[in-house]
């Protein structure tokens, strides 16, 4: 044990040889293959270092809270992933294993218990427990089990039965092969809508829950009927729909297959570049790549390379840029030392160690691993220069179905557009879209184009600084009666280091306040207010912000180390402009103020016409009668390309990708 130790201890020293810091950065780093490949093949060494600190840990219980939603279920996530992540982390090290069982049948447990409430539907019907540990649960079977890959056996028989169990239950009661259906939760308290396996008429564009409950649900009845079917016990059993587990299978195999497809041709996720939900949506996809068919294996190896690849071209420092959607309030939208930037630790050997809990297990301990163009995009920072980034996205509403009961119903002709501008040291993002509206009751429809609830939800723009992980300025309502989501709150247009941002008008959103600027306090090392403009110095860039029409007033947030100004519009409706610039093209601080009060702008009653520090023309109509303008053309949101940039490349609905960078090439065909 202390040669190995020695050694993780070595590899590590030369990992952290290229890791960056927050203050630091890779323009040093050399990208030969040799030194990728390094990279690379240290993986391993830093997983093992991270389940040495683990090592002899005994079980930490999460704790069971108060319902979430409407259907009076008690909240069980935090138990769950503690006691799968115990269970997870003892087997691979080979210790405790009697603990580690015991915490395997103690989760199941919640779900099917010998009590009169056997078969406990609300448990496992509510959404927000059951399944978000299971593609762990899926590993330690496969890994560990009766017929284990990793070492067969230290799951105990009678607590793999119980599991086996636990997963039948499941599909027996919520795997529909053909039918859509609502099943009640707690009574009338709630119901849960399922979508079927049978894509012949949605094409897989019809979502239940939102997406990544959606992916995750599907995802665990595929792998839940793949370890049932050859059970004897189970093997035969009929399920509520009167389909058998191979069949199960058989059909979420075809469905998984379809659906990756259909989203590589029409832009990856709908929640996108989210690092809390795309966390739980993408560990599904490194689980259907591990466990898989060979074809299904292949598939999946093609997408995480495009997901990662769009990942790297807009991330510094491992914090990913760029529009997103369902971005939280708080913390979710203030900080950048997420899940995701841990991961890059493991991948890339950045950022330094991190802990191995909840959903990073999957990542951690699959096979996967980036292709070495992924990997130069990600670690070559500076010597990606500036570039800009445009991908289309779906979140228009077909036939209705703008809510998720009974289910979300896609049109995937038309929808939005990310538009991210990426520098070494800054990177804005701000989503181009109609201004449509947005319901959010069931019988919200309006009959006329509109947003789905899972699109329009906390959408953020604004922009992220190197030099911190948490260095940014972003747009965001303020919510009204406390309220968690925020919809349709705002829309914008942006062109290189400009944006313009509008709140949305009233009767389009909802729970949506004043609009107002954060500013952080992390990685700004000056600030001043100057002719109405407030202007701010981050490590490598500046950044000025104005306020069209009334001015803003501010106010100071303390939130321990995400700490900042709010800067709120006075007027409802005013637009502000965010104008950054790369610190080493101008002279001082001083010399970038003047240049920013120099331009252009003039507004009228529906208008504002703005001449950026780029030089570029923006027209953008305030009173939402129309989209904006750049440089004389109207902000066009059906590209032909579902993706452009320097890096990735793809028409859309082709299913064809090229990634590249310098003479490293990579083509992806999701049609084979």
């Amino acid at each position: 044990m202390r040669n190995i130790v020695n050694s993780i201890i070595v590899v590590l020293s030369l990992c952290c040889c290229m890791s960056c810091s927050d203050d630091d950065s890779l323009s040093n780093f050399d990208n030969t293959d040799e030194n990728l490949n390094r990279v690379r093949d240290a993986f391993d060494i830093r997983r093992e270092a991270a389940f040495e600190t683990l090592r002899g840990k005994d079980l930490v219980r999460g704790a069971i809270q108060p319902p979430i939603s409407g259907s009076g279920v008690l909240y069980y996530r935090a138990l769950c992933y503690s006691l799968i992540d115990f269970a997870g982390k003892c087997f691979w090290l080979e210790e405790m294993n009697d603990k580690a069982n015991d915490a395997l049948l103690e989760h199941c447990n919640i779900f099917v218990n010998e009590t009169e409430e056997a078969n406990n539907w609300p448990n496992m019907r509510d959404g927000d427990s059951f399944y978000w540990a299971s593609d762990e649960l899926c590993r330690i079977v496969e890994y560990w089990g009766a017929n284990g890959t990793r070492k067969a056996g230290l799951l105990k028989p009678e607590v793999e039965k119980k599991i086996l169990e636990t997963m039948w239950t499941f599909v027996k009661d919520q795997s529909y092969l053909n039918q859509y259906k609502e099943l009640p939760i707690n009574g009338k308290l709630g119901y849960l809508s399922i979508v079927p396996a049978d894509f012949s008429t949605n094409n897989t564009w019809h979502i239940e829950g939102s997406e990544n409950h959606h992916i995750m649900r599907f995802y665990t009845k595929w792998h839940f009927s793949k370890l049932l079917k050859d059970i004897p016990e189970y093997k035969d059993q009929k399920s509520d729909d009167g389909h058998i587990p191979s069949e199960h299978y058989e059909a979420w195999t075809k469905y998984v297959k379809q659906y990756i497809r259909e989203r590589a041709r029409k832009g990856l996720f709908v929640e996108f570049a989210n690092d809390l939900y795309g966390m739980e949506s993408l560990k599904c996809m490194y689980t259907f790549y591990d466990f898989g068919d060979e074809e299904m294996h292949n598939l999946l190896g093609k997408y995480l390379d495009l997901y990662w690849a769009t990942w790297a071209q807009e991330q510094i420092d491992a914090v990913r840029g760029g529009g997103k959607a369902r971005v939280y309030q708080g913390l979710n939208s203030m900080r950048g030392d997420t899940h995701f930037r841990k991961l890059a630790w493991y991948n890339l050997g950045l950022v330094g160690p991190s802990v191995i809990k909840e959903n990073i297990f999957s990542f951690i301990t699959s096979s996967y691993r980036m292709p070495n163009v992924v990997m130069d995009i990600a670690l070559d920072t500076d010597g990606k220069g500036d570039y800009e980034v445009i991908q289309r996205r779906m979140g228009l509403a077909k036939d209705g179905k703008c809510f998720n009961i009974p289910y979300y119903g896609f049109d995937t002709e038309e929808g939005l557009v990310r538009y991210s501008y990426c520098t070494p040291d800054y990177i804005m993002g701000t989503i181009h879209c109609e201004a449509l509206p947005a319901p959010i009751l069931q019988d919200g429809s309006t009959g006329n184009k509109e947003w789905t609830m899972l699109s329009s939800q906390n959408r953020w723009m604004g922009v992220i600084f190197g030099g911190n992980h948490s260095s940014r300025i972003y747009a965001q309502c303020s919510p009204v009666d406390n309220a968690k989501g925020l919809y349709n709150q705002h829309w914008g247009v942006q062109k290189k280091g400009c944006m313009i941002v509008q709140k949305m008008k009233e009767e389009y959103s909802k729970y949506a306040g004043d609009l107002r600027i954060w500013v952080s306090d992390n990685g700004r090392n000056d600030m001043i207010e100057k002719n109405g403009c407030f202007f701010a110095s981050y490590k490598g860039a500046y950044a000025a912000i104005r306020f069209v029409s009334g001015g803003y007033k501010s106010e100071y947030l303390n939130e321990g180390i995400w700490s900042g100004y709010w800067l709120t519009a006075k007027e409802e409706y005013s637009p502000v402009i965010i104008e950054v610039g790369n610190r080493k093209n101008y002279g001082s601080f001083e010399e970038f103020q003047q240049k920013v009060l120099s331009l252009t702008l003039n507004k009228s009653e529906n208008m504002v016409e703005h001449t950026t520090l780029y030089g570029d023309r923006i027209k953008f109509y305030t009173d939402f009668s129309k989209l904006a303008e750049v440089n004389g053309e109207t902000i066009n949101l059906a590209p032909s390309r579902v993706m452009e940039s320097p890096f990735v490349q793809s028409d859309f609905n082709s299913g064809i990708y090229t990634i590249q960078k310098g003479s490293r090439k990579l083509e992806l065909n999701f049609n084979d």
